[in-house]
């Protein structure tokens, strides 16, 4: 008798075993979905935090930029600036005029003879203006020459008479100076593009900062400057490869700045290899 009492409370202790562990095993699973859920509503809520602060982020950006744009000055109109001041309706003027010949390849009568000519006339216009502190001298160089381009395994690029304007000032006291800075930009452009980002705007830039410079009052420069124009930029820097090697002023330049446009490129595929042309 007792062993048979034993037996069923065995047997209903395991059916009790059996119910409590059937029933810690369903709160496991709801503890794991409510930590599924948990965790899906946290990933929401990031997902919406990061929304919300790159919306807010490129918001600010654009009041910005827009707030910039409207603290910019009004352009300076030919008449109503000093003397030296830059004007940018007589630098527009300059890039109206160049871009009005076309596209300027190196070796085209555009670039050759049409920009090479107006550019002249306009260094001659501003030696003209120059006050009595200042001395400045015009030089145009056709030079010849070649040179490894070791990035097109290993190919030589050879030109021959291409154009360099340069315009130098300096103070009249010790011209010409034994120290320049250069500054440079191109006025050729790649076939069937009137080049006005690149680089026209960048030597109506130079023409205009050379008028007021000379125009400028005594004492405000104190070393030379170099403003060169070169027309064969877009054969891989031919014409400043001429300058740099062989133009007589090359050895006075200690640092120098250019002027070139950036924006998005074209790709080419040369000898099996792929190219960023950057326009």
């Amino acid at each position: 008798m007792p062993h048979m009492i034993s037996s069923k409370m065995a047997a209903e202790l395991r059916k009790r075993g059996a119910v409590i562990s059937s029933s810690f095993n369903a709160e496991n699973e709801n503890n794991k979905e409510l930590t599924k859920v948990s965790s899906t509503i946290s990933t929401r809520k990031m997902k919406s935090c990061l929304v919300f602060a790159i919306t807010i982020f490129y918001l600010s950006l654009f009041w910005f930029v827009l707030s910039s744009h409207r603290q910019l000055p009004s352009v300076k109109k030919m008449f109503e600036s000093a003397l030296n001041e830059f004007s940018e309706e007589r630098a527009r003027k300059h890039l109206d005029t160049i871009t009005s010949f076309g596209p300027r390849p190196t070796g085209s009568y555009a670039c050759e003879v049409q920009a090479v000519e107006y550019i002249l006339a306009e260094l001659q216009n501003i030696k003209r203006l120059t006050n009595n502190d200042l001395a400045m001298d015009i030089d145009i160089q056709r030079p010849s020459g070649s040179f490894s381009l070791n990035f097109l395994d290993s190919l030589t690029s050879y030109y021959h008479n291409v154009t360099n304007i340069a315009a130098r000032i300096g103070p009249k006291k010790n011209f010409p100076p034994q120290h320049t800075i250069l500054v440079n930009a191109h006025f050729d452009s790649v076939p069937g593009s009137p080049g006005a980002s690149d680089d026209a705007v960048s030597c109506a830039t130079m023409l205009e900062v050379l008028r007021c410079l000379v125009q400028s009052d005594e004492g405000q420069i104190t070393h030379g400057i170099i403003f060169l124009f070169n027309g064969a930029e877009e054969n891989i820097l031919q014409a400043s490869h001429g300058f740099i090697t062989q133009h007589k002023w090359a050895h006075t330049v200690k640092a120098f700045v250019n002027l070139e446009a950036a924006g998005a490129g074209e790709k080419y595929n040369i000898l099996g290899r792929t190219w960023s042309c950057w326009a």
